[in-house]
């Protein structure tokens, strides 16, 4: 058998075996796309067993249009789910880890289960073999980190070793990752026409960088520039508060420019958007500089938290209703329309500051999520009839098209108003007597004022939340 890393123009799909590590969203989508393009074997790998043990039993719960299908079409026919990394290393011609890289406690990067994933891989990987990093990571772990626990075997005819981030939208998993071109940036020439091979095996478009760091910057710098865009929008949803506009209104007009692209407003969530910007600062801070614009868009979209939370405050206090007694129901807890996922969920968020600030009677609903999922973020929880008969504030917290025009012909008889908090910005208005909007940009209340002043003109909150950026 030829060498991968020498030869790999002389490779057919079927003869590749491939691990991928890590079985979550990006790791069974990609395994997914590699059984599907016809590769020999390919070994799923995760440290958790009841993970191993759902897919061992062809069940993928992740709410993805087509994943479960293709997953059940090629279970046990060409993908192997498995807890033995060292068995599936020592088989495979191409190694991709994709484990998860989440913020510890104290928001700061948490990548040492990337780097203890590449060391068990690098104590089996085979001579010949390609290693890919493909979890986020911040500038300069591939080469520092990651590359001497491979020194050994990084030869001329040794392992290969790359980073090509992982590039996908959740709701779009299948077709986005089939989309987006994969940049590559290995350690050396051999690693990047290797990894080009393999990726052009599988029917994925390529882009090859410089090295490892350019690979890395751009996935930071993708991510930091979509919550950057959403901190624009939320930022221009206030301005428009302030005078009174509709920010839908203004922002169809503005819009209109060919040249004009402005984002809804609303929640900020999602393990990228959250995390990303984060490493991105964390990467300058350590080399001195401090990247102004996306710190200043962090503390915007954490702003928006407070801020909605304020909204049911004033909607409560416009009803003559007390906050320690007033049922408030929140739809949806994903960070996403039309997925189940709850990583970084801003909904997590809205419920610490609701309780917080005195709500006592909070109930959730999310047709994607589980019941003791939404329980475990400390709210009771119910069918979606039950969860808003008798509410007297609603929470939008996922953009569900389900919520879209979620209370036609739901209220029945009751006579009680009820106020409706928009905090994902997809409703425009509600066309009903018995039911107040309030939202991230809707005209408000003078009440609205000031929880807004509260928000954006507190200094000292600002001050403090930028050193939690900051900090190390």
């Amino acid at each position: 058998m030829t060498i991968f890393l020498l030869n790999p123009r002389d490779y057919r799909i079927e003869d590749l075996e491939v691990t991928v590590v890590g079985a979550g969203y990006v790791g069974i989508t990609l395994a997914c796309v590699v059984a599907e393009a016809g590769a020999g074997k390919v070994w799923l790998v995760d440290a958790n067993p009841r993970i191993v043990e759902v897919l061992s039993r062809g069940r993928v719960t992740l709410q993805e249009k087509r994943l479960s299908d293709m997953y059940k079409r090629h279970h046990e026919k060409n993908i192997f789910p498995s807890l033995e990394l060292d068995r599936a290393v020592e088989q495979s011609n191409i190694v991709e880890v994709v484990v998860g890289t989440p913020l510890d406690a104290l928001n700061r990067p948490q990548i040492w289960n990337v780097v203890q994933a590449c060391k068990d891989v690098a104590l089996h990987a085979k001579a010949g073999s390609l290693t890919i990093v493909s979890s986020t990571v911040p500038v300069g772990t591939t080469r520092h980190l990651i590359l001497p626990l491979f020194r050994s075997k990084t030869c001329d005819n040794g392992v290969g070793l790359a980073f090509c981030p992982e590039r996908m939208i959740e709701g779009d998993a299948i077709s986005s990752m089939r989309r987006m071109p994969k940049i590559i940036g290995g350690i050396n020439r051999q690693s990047s026409v290797a990894a080009q091979r393999f990726y052009q095996l599988i029917g994925l478009p390529t882009m090859v960088v410089s090295s490892p760091e350019c690979a890395e910057l751009s996935k930071l710098l993708c991510n930091a520039y979509r919550a950057t865009n959403i901190a624009l929008a939320n930022e221009f949803a206030i301005i428009c508060e302030v005078f009174g506009l509709n920010a839908f209104e203004v922002f169809k007009a503005a819009n209109s420019s060919y040249i004009v692209n402005i984002m809804r407003p609303g929640l900020m969530g999602g393990s990228c958007l959250t995390k990303d910007p984060r490493f991105l600062i964390d990467s300058c801070l350590e080399r001195g500089y401090q990247p102004r614009i996306v710190s200043s868009a962090m503390l915007v979209n954490e702003g928006i938290f407070q801020h909605v939370v304020e909204l049911c405050v004033d909607g409560i206090v416009e009803l003559g209703k007390r906050i320690d007694t007033a049922k408030v129901a929140i739809l949806g807890v994903s960070f996403k329309g039309g997925t189940s996922d709850i990583r970084e969920s801003p909904v997590k968020r809205i419920i610490d500051l609701l309780k917080k600030r005195g709500f006592r009677q909070l109930v959730a609903f999310d047709p994607y999520v589980t019941r003791r999922e939404i329980e475990a973020m400390g709210v009771s929880s119910g069918d979606l009839e039950a969860v808003i008969s008798d509410a007297d504030c609603i929470i939008i917290g996922s953009d569900h098209p389900e919520f879209k025009h979620f209370l036609d012909g739901r209220l029945g008889d009751s006579t009680a108003k009820k106020v409706v908090v928009d905090a994902k910005g997809f409703i425009e208005e509600i066309d009903l007597d018995k039911v107040e909007l309030k939202g991230i940009g809707l005209p408000s209340t003078q009440l609205s004022r000031r929880s807004r002043q509260t928000v954006f003109r507190d200094e000292n909150s600002q001050v403090k939340l930028l050193k939690l950026l900051q900090d190390k």
